[in-house]
């Protein structure tokens, strides 16, 4: 199932992941790892039981502590498989220790008549060769096999057998020399033919030498050698094998056919003086170096130089194939599993086809496994620092990845790596731009996908965390200005960019575009409304001021209404005041007026002066009265002037008249008022 998931990244296409054809076949561990590291490492502290025969069951069994051991470097390259055989108390075990960089308190030494190695013991280290490479040497130490004791052939042929298939370099540990007793001793190795089926063994042109495929390096390595060679260590081994015995259909002779028939020229001879005459020293042999004797100790040193340099790096094959395979220390153990299985149920046979396949798959499942967890290991650190951008992820995985995966490529067989190359990339992520170099495919179970998803979900959850922070530092407030609004807006802004991380980081500085804008809108509204407010409040306060100015207007027009009231009924009072007095006035005057035409009618006419004279002071009740004459109506007295008083002007020449207190010269009509004198 492929998932599309969106990058911004779109410089992620130069990307590239690696070709499985550079690689340099069974190179254990990229160059730039070889030899950086010195100090030996160990597989464990001490050797261990890798298989042992059960004689309740008469089966041999796998020990299960020996998996968890050989994991612990399955990733440090290819095993080289040195075994021992041969009889006890010979020195296998201190052999092993001596390859095995001298190491004491490894592989127990026997020196009584029995035997202390009970099964098949493995050790190892891991060797860092600039040759050929970081690879794991891998030491068996078996139970006394060839003991001259031993009654069950079966059981000899069957550990025989599983350490041939197992090894790359076996060791027939002998004493002295080569006898007919020790070949004697490899007797069921005449059958081994018998025990290794092949699916060419029907055919009519199988060659029985064939078997050399499957068959390792063989060391004879003859300890205690006294005699005097007249030639080279191998010639003396060749003539040993090419010797004819007497009794040609012996089983000496048969047995020296099949060991050439099996081995071939891959079969050599080393020599070993005898490390002391002293038997105490030989008893105490790894704590008495120093007594030793000087050319065993450099033979010793030449002898384990030359089987760590010469030993081969184990690989099985497929005779139906025609393939091969390197192992690692997990494809060691599912193939010594696989052996001991098939012993235990195929008649004591073993088929390679079968076996080749199981553990190639094997193998190859266990690389896989061992692949993805090392690039699990890895990333944590990286997963730690989540959120990161995410072009620095995939690059971040593009570098991971392919470390990891050269180093797994790089212990696949060439025939399968295409295939496991392929594997890897659904398994981990493959990084591929199809049309849309924005959109990346990726298998939603591979290690990429689930990586962005949980870098996601992380970035997520941080720049939710940081954003809510932010805004709310900005919602908080109530703004009353604009541009104070748009620069805590501004300074906002800048903080998310600087503190946003990851494919989320985007999402949310939209998402801030967008509510700022609805702030600043928010804010010029508020703004807004606040000056309506303002300008309401100035226009209540308008309104105020003018309802006070009214109500004051209203109150002084009241007042000065009051006040002409006031004195309106003064007024009046007064009005009434002088009419009344007026009337009083008018009422003397006409009593006046009466009295003085009653005195005038008594008055002599010879003495008008005297009247005039009287006339002309009037009394001072008459200039008041006269006073008050501008308070009269139009209608005053006009009755009485009616009744005589209109004269013409013509008839009164030379009279006075007389009206408020004076008289008034001249002539013609008498005004209002006046009396004519």
């Amino acid at each position: 199932m492929q998932d599309s998931i969106s990058t911004s990244s779109s410089g992620s296409s130069s990307r590239q992941f690696i070709n499985p054809s550079l690689f340099k076949p069974y190179s254990a561990t990229p160059s730039s790892e070889q030899g950086q590291q010195d100090e030996t490492i160990y597989i464990s502290d001490k050797p261990f039981p890798l298989f042992e025969f059960d004689a309740t069951k008469e089966k041999w069994q796998m020990n299960q502590d020996a998996f968890a051991k050989l994991e612990t470097v399955s990733g440090s390259g290819f095993v080289k498989v040195i075994s021992v055989v041969g009889a006890y108390r010979l020195g296998k075990s201190y052999l092993m220790n001596q390859i095995m960089n001298g190491k004491k308190g490894g592989f127990e030494l026997g020196h009584t008549t029995e035997s202390m190695t009970k099964g098949v013991w493995a050790w190892g280290e891991v060797v860092h060769d600039p040759q050929v490479g970081t690879h794991i040497l891998l030491c068996l130490d078996s139970e006394g096999l060839l003991d001259v004791d031993r009654e069950d052939e079966t059981f000899d042929m069957s550990l025989f057998c599983i350490l041939t298939m197992l090894s790359s370099y076996m060791i027939i540990n002998l004493e002295k020399r080569i006898s007919s007793d020790d070949l004697n001793k490899l007797a069921f190795a005449s059958d081994f033919t018998n025990m290794i089926v092949t699916d060419q063994q029907d055919d009519k042109d199988y060659n029985h030498e064939d078997i050399q495929y499957y068959t390792p390096q063989l060391l004879w390595l003859v300890r205690d050698f006294t005699l005097k060679l007249k030639g080279t260590e191998q010639e003396y081994l060749n003539e040993i094998l090419n010797e004819e015995d007497k009794k040609k259909k012996s089983n000496v002779s048969l047995i020296k056919k099949n060991i050439k028939k099996y081995f071939g020229d891959k079969m050599e001879l080393k020599t070993l003086p005898c490390p002391s005459s002293d038997e105490d020293v030989l008893t105490t042999i790894e704590e008495s170096g120093d007594q030793l004797s000087e050319k065993f100790v450099n033979g010793m040193k030449s002898l384990v130089n030359h089987i760590r340099t010469t030993a081969s790096l184990k690989k099985i094959l497929s005779p139906k194939s025609n393939r091969e395979m390197y192992l690692d220390t997990m494809g060691f153990y599912y193939y010594c599993r696989k052996l001991v299985e098939q012993l235990n149920e195929n008649a004591k046979q073993i088929q390679i086809p079968n076996t080749f396949e199981s553990v190639l798959t094997q193998q190859l499942e266990s690389i896989l496994n061992e692949t993805l967890e090392n690039y699990d290991k890895k990333i944590q650190s990286f997963i730690a620092k989540f959120p990161i951008e995410e072009d620095s992820l995939l690059d971040i995985h593009s570098e991971v990845s392919n470390f990891y995966m050269q180093k797994a490529l790089n212990r696949v067989p060439h025939f399968k790596r295409e295939e496991f190359h392929e594997t890897l990339l659904i398994s981990l992520g493959e990084v591929s731009f199809k049309d849309n170099p924005e959109e990346v495919q990726l298998n939603s179970s591979s290690k990429l996908y689930n990586l962005l998803e949980r870098n996601r979900d992380e970035s997520e959850r941080y720049c939710e965390q940081i954003y809510i922070k932010e805004i709310n530092s900005v919602k908080s407030k109530m703004y009353s200005v604009v541009e104070q609004c748009r620069s805590d807006l501004e300074f906002v802004r800048a903080n998310l960019l600087q503190q946003l991380m990851g494919p989320a980081a985007n999402k949310y500085m939209t998402k801030f575009f967008s509510e700022s804008q609805e702030i600043m809108k928010q804010t010029i509204l508020c703004q807004k409304i606040d000056q309506a407010e303002k300008e309401k409040e100035v226009l209540k306060e308008e309104i105020y001021n003018m309802k006070e100015q009214r109500k004051q207007l209203v109150e002084l027009i009241q007042k000065e209404r009051t006040q002409t009231n006031s004195a309106m009924q003064q007024l009046q009072s007064q009005q009434q005041a002088l009419e009344q007095q007026i009337q009083l006035e008018k009422q003397s005057a006409s009593s006046q007026i009466s009295n003085l035409k009653n005195q005038l009618e008594n008055i002599p006419k010879a003495t008008p002066t005297v009247i005039y004279q009287t006339v002309s002071e009037p009394s001072k009740s008459t200039c008041s009265s006269s006073r008050s004459s501008r308070y009269y109506s139009s209608s005053d007295d006009d009755d009485y002037y009616s009744r005589g008083s209109r004269r013409s002007s013509g008839g009164r020449s030379g009279k006075t008249f007389y009206k408020g207190g004076q008289f008034i010269p001249g002539g013609g009509r008498a005004p209002k008022g006046g009396v004519w004198m």
